[in-house]
């Protein structure tokens, strides 16, 4: 029999106890005195039960009530309101076991509202106990927030933005702004609002493009004419989509056939005050601002200065010069004995050529006929300065970075450059044809290049333009490499060669040869060679078994000096042991004298008698045995070293 485990009871809250047993002919006690099967409990306490069978046996069991649990507390608000279109979540505590929405929809602390009515929430906590609340949800409808369509403001108009929705809200832009408005200012962008009222949020967004400020136009035309002069073009450059609205004042015009940006003004008597404008309105609607030309009708002409370069390089030489054009009137050029009119003399554009250096005054002369009168005048000077360029360029020194690197470092001066033109760096395959490589700006100094290592040698030059924009071009210098000429060498000499430096107007004052032998950590300076020289025969194979080498060129200033990349030479120096020597004093093969062995250090030498008896033996042996007090006869050797891969074994004969 079996009662169940001890429980605590919720507030208010009555449990029915009924025992787990099985049998016939079963009679109960409780511990209040009653006999039913089950008993009803409300407090807390000690609870048991006797049960008889019909045999008389009598099983007992207990359970204890320990306390009273609080049950869960939920306090839904009494009333809601749902947006339309705005989703609504409904929130209880979320400490608790179990939640149950509406009789069963949803299982979290959160309940999302999708229509009106009540809504009822049933709560479990951990002790067992349950909670019910409930809350209404009422309807509304959103209010209406429209930001308008999409808009383009021309220079100088504003956009107010208004949202208020005509009841209290709460507002956030997307700049920051809380206000229900937001004035919009020359500033392209999508502007959005946030509005909140009640449980409503609504949102718009309009797009607004602000067209920039055009320039105004500029308006060309002769601004002194003759009295009655007639078909005196005006005009202003075209933009593409606009149109052109045309005002006169002290003469009539015209629109001849084609694009409105051109019209001709017949004047008419004396005036001061005349004047020629135009109002621009774009493609887009914008109205720019208006240009106004003001015009003089008098006797006297005053023709524009001369318009053209005043500043002329000599290798430039030819120019174009103009003034306004008035129909009917005639041009006088002047200018002094620095160049000559090539074409256009009596027009208002001439082709001037400049044949000498310094300043020249250029002016013209204008005249016009009309019915009654007789109009002249000059101009101001311009004054012309023709200057030859001095600018140069010069590359001092390329180099390797070593005699294995990839890289080459590349030295640039020049003088009377520009500071806003272009410098570039080209290099070239000897005699190939020539790649820009760098454009590092207008400053000239160290650059550096990764041009590989094939091909070995490259040419190098930098280009610039000068004042009077023309490509200045540095001398070509060209990097150095050196090779050997493996069919002439022999087992302890090879010819090593290299290309000349020839770029430097002093030539090279010596080539420094350097060479790393085997296993030494560095390059050390081997010979020192003429500059007049370009090869070198190595006869040193003897020491050491591989060889590197490179050169640098020296020039006759500190800062000339080219590194070149290297070459490898490889001799075997093969050990060779003599089968005889003849230890008798006389000054030849007095020693046994074994070809290379120094090389091939650490080595023994171990020397025995045909019974196996070592008569000599030394640690990197010198070539210097001389058989000692040994007899005449035949011995035998072992040579050993790391460098041999296995012992040498031999035969020496000593004779006296």
């Amino acid at each position: 029999m079996n009662l169940g485990g001890d429980f605590a009871l919720c507030e208010n809250e009555t449990r029915t106890i009924q025992p787990y047993v099985r049998g016939e002919g079963l009679t109960y006690r409780w511990s209040d005195g009653t006999t039913e099967p089950t008993l009803e409990v409300s407090a807390p306490g000690n609870y048991w039960v006797e049960v008889t069978n019909s045999f008389g046996c009598v099983l007992r069991d207990a359970v204890t009530v320990t306390g009273l649990a609080s049950p869960p507390q939920v306090a839904l608000p009494d009333t809601l309101i749902y947006c339309e279109g705005t989703p609504l979540t409904v929130q209880a505590p979320d400490k608790y076991l179990g939640y149950r929405w509406n009789e069963g929809a949803g299982k979290d602390s959160t309940f999302t509202v999708t229509d009106t009515g009540y809504v009822r929430l049933d709560v479990l906590n951990k002790a067992g106990c349950t909670a019910t609340d409930s809350v209404y949800v009422g309807l509304r409808l959103p209010p209406v927030l429209d930001l308008g369509r999409d808009t383009a403001l021309c220079p100088g108009d504003t956009l107010r933005l208004d949202a208020a929705v005509g009841e209290p809200a709460s507002y956030l832009w997307n700049t920051g702004s809380a206000d229900s408005s937001l004035l919009v200012v020359d500033s392209t962008g999508t502007y959005e609002v946030q509005v909140a009222v009640d449980n409503c949020v609504l949102q718009d967004a309009v797009e607004v493009l602000y067209y920039p400020k055009l320039p105004e136009p500029i308006l060309t035309g002769s601004g002194v004419v003759c009295p009655g002069v007639v078909g005196v073009p005006y005009g202003i450059a075209n933009r593409e989509g606009s149109t052109y609205a045309w005002e006169v004042q002290g003469g009539a015009f015209q629109i001849p056939s084609g694009p409105d940006t051109l019209i001709l003004v017949d004047w008419g008597a004396s005036n001061s005050s005349a004047s020629v404008a135009v109002q621009e309105t774009t493609e887009n609607g914008c109205v720019v601002e208006k240009a106004r030309l003001p015009v003089r009708i008098q006797v006297a002409l005053e023709p524009d200065t001369p318009r053209g370069e005043a500043l002329v390089c000599a290798n430039d030489s030819v120019q174009v010069y103009t003034t306004s054009f008035t129909p009917g009137s005639v041009y006088n050029w002047q200018l002094a004995e620095g160049g000559r009119i090539l074409a256009g003399q009596g027009t208002s554009e001439v082709t001037v050529l400049w044949e000498q250096e310094g300043q020249w005054p250029l002016w013209v002369g204008e005249s016009s006929i009309t019915v009654d009168t007789v109009c002249d005048g000059a101009s101001d000077t311009l004054r012309v300065a023709v200057y030859r360029d001095s600018a140069t360029l010069d590359l001092a020194y390329v180099t390797r970075l070593g005699p294995e690197s990839q890289g080459v470092e590349i030295s640039i001066r020049s003088t009377n450059m520009p500071d806003t033109t272009i410098l570039r760096l080209f290099r070239r395959p000897s005699g190939g044809p020539w790649q820009q490589v760098l454009e590092p700006g207008s400053q000239t100094g160290l650059l550096v290049d990764a041009p590989g290592l094939v091909p070995p040698v490259w040419e190098y030059e930098s280009r610039q333009l000068n004042g009077c924009n023309q490509w200045v071009r540095s001398p070509t210098h060209t990097t150095l490499a050196m090779a050997q000429d493996t069919a002439t060498s022999l087992a302890t000499s090879t010819q090593l060669y290299w290309n000349p430096y020839r770029e430097w107007p002093g030539g090279v004052v010596r080539y420094l040869l350097y060479r790393q032998l085997d296993q030494e950590p560095t390059y050390q300076l081997y010979t020192e060679i003429p500059g007049s020289d370009t090869a070198y025969l190595y006869s040193a194979g003897a020491e050491g078994f591989l060889h590197r080498f490179y050169v640098v060129a020296e020039g006759a200033v500190p800062q000339q000096r080219s590194l070149s990349l290297g070459v490898t030479a490889t001799f075997e120096n093969p050990l060779r042991f003599p089968t005889v020597f003849t230890p008798n004093a006389d000054g030849f093969n007095d020693t046994y004298v074994i070809d290379n062995a120094p090389l091939y250090t650490p080595n023994s030498l171990t020397v025995v008698n045909r019974h196996g008896e070592v008569v000599f033996s030394q640690t990197d042996y010198d070539n210097t045995w001389n058989g000692g007090n040994l007899p005449e006869g035949v011995y035998y050797f072992l040579f050993e070293s790391p460098g041999t891969n296995q012992p040498v074994k031999g035969v020496i004969t000593l004779l006296r």
